[in-house]
């Protein structure tokens, strides 16, 4: 599940309330991941 067009292509067949579950969730881990780094970055400065 790396690349975006087989998630948008499961998205079409799975409920609504899955996809958007699935999906607020992976942003969600992404966000986190993204300021985890932001905030290495700082520290090693």
């Amino acid at each position: 599940m790396g690349n975006g067009v087989s998630k948008s292509n499961a998205g079409v067949k799975l409920p609504k309330r899955l996809v958007n579950r699935q999906m607020l969730r992976s942003i969600f881990v992404l966000f986190v991941d993204k300021i985890l780094n932001f905030s290495k970055l700082d520290a090693m400065d």
